[in-house]
């Protein structure tokens, strides 16, 4: 039997991420070697899943967002997208895979291109150029207390050129490194984020898009599943009760999380995922 063909995954180092990229993992693992890159935080889900992984350098999730959320672009300089771009070369050609596919990998876009190595980029719908809504202002930006109480015809235009100038900061550093390494001059930033085929992991009605090109699909939300059949949790709960799920995902905002009266919840099934830091605590909480 002939050796498969080779896949290698550059995912963005958060639960969501991770997952979904193990649900196109698993599809794609009958055809081709599936390697992914190895997780600080969740390197065994990709081992329990049977996948091998590589090391490779990328941004700190984490911080990243968090200074996304302020709106926040100064980790996206040359120096850093040439370190990590850099890496990704060295893994393509280590490797030599057929296809690589990046999940909100930053520098990969550039990384493919040198490589001549065909890319598939999944990312969320509103990190698409072609998301057709205004991005408001996030509740965590410095000035958002001072004007976030604006309307929208006030504020979104505000918004919109301060965005516009951020991303016109982020795309020079980009083709800094583009330019030194001869490759093709980009236009636009988020166009980093595209590849030479395109996924979207977001219903259209919740992240409408316009004039998408033929590169680019949208398929929906990828969920990751497992054998387990949730009844340890379904045990605990009581059938005479409506039920809620907190969910803390993989960024842990705790603030966001802080009810001054839990106790009153107690009247419902109250199932809490991720809270590791124990941020929620009350005797009736699953």
């Amino acid at each position: 039997m002939p050796d498969k063909e080779r896949i290698r995954f550059f995912q963005f180092d958060l639960m969501s991420h991770l997952f979904r990229s193990l649900r196109l993992a698993e599809i794609l693992k009958d055809r081709f070697e599936v390697l992914m890159r190895r997780s600080e935080k969740y390197n065994d889900r990709i081992e329990h899943a049977g996948f091998k992984n590589f090391t490779c350098i990328d941004f700190q999730p984490d911080s990243s967002l968090e200074k996304l959320g302020k709106y926040d672009f100064s980790w996206l300089h040359a120096a850093e997208l040439e370190k990590i771009f850099s890496a990704q070369v060295n893994i393509i050609e280590e490797y030599n895979p057929k296809l690589v596919i990046g999940d909100t990998s930053f520098t990969l876009k550039m990384a493919a291109e040198a490589t001549a190595v065909p890319y598939v980029s999944v990312v969320n719908g509103y990190l698409s150029e072609h998301y057709s809504l205004k991005r408001k202002l996030s509740p965590g930006h410095p000035i958002f207390p001072y004007i976030g109480w604006l309307p929208d015809f006030l504020l979104d235009p505000v918004v919109q050129y301060k965005e516009a100038q951020n991303f016109n900061l982020i795309l020079k550093e980009f083709n800094k490194v583009r330019k030194k390494y001869n490759l093709r001059e980009s236009t636009h930033y988020l166009s980093e984020l595209s590849g030479d085929r395109t996924v979207l992991c977001d219903l259209p009605e919740l992240f409408p898009q316009k004039d998408l090109p033929t590169s680019h699909r949208i398929i929906g939300p990828l969920f990751f599943s497992n054998n387990s059949d949730g009844s340890d949790i379904l045990e605990k709960l009581n059938p005479d009760k409506k039920t809620i799920v907190i969910t803390m995902g993989s960024l842990h905002y705790e603030n966001q999380f802080k009810f001054s009266d839990i106790e009153n919840l107690g009247e419902y099934n109250v199932v809490v995922t991720g809270d590791k830091q124990n941020i929620l605590n009350a005797p009736f909480l699953i």
